[in-house]
């Protein structure tokens, strides 16, 4: 999971510079929430980035890769704190 500013994501910054001053700070304590869990059905939450880069989010994007299947990308809004997946399992990676 990542964000992403004017600037670009918080993936892959090219120096320590750059990620202070421009990319934002990633999402961090992704996690399953606690008591959704089924059998296919989870929802991940997770905490918003606390530093921007000086320049507004324009996202958050989420990957969830079921096992066994193609990675799916979701662009989700600036202020989400969870989402929910159907099809997942202990072994998906996210």
């Amino acid at each position: 999971m990542y964000a992403v500013n004017k600037y670009g994501d918080s993936l892959t910054p090219k120096t320590l510079d750059e990620r202070v001053t421009f990319l934002p700070a990633p999402p961090t304590n992704l996690k399953a929430k606690d008591g959704t869990k089924t059998a296919s059905v989870v929802t991940m939450q997770w905490t918003l980035p606390t530093n921007n880069g000086g320049s507004p989010i324009t996202k958050l994007v989420l990957t969830h890769t079921p096992t066994g299947g193609q990675a799916q990308v979701y662009n989700l809004n600036t202020d989400a704190v969870e989402k929910e997946f159907v099809g997942f399992t202990e072994s998906s990676g996210h």
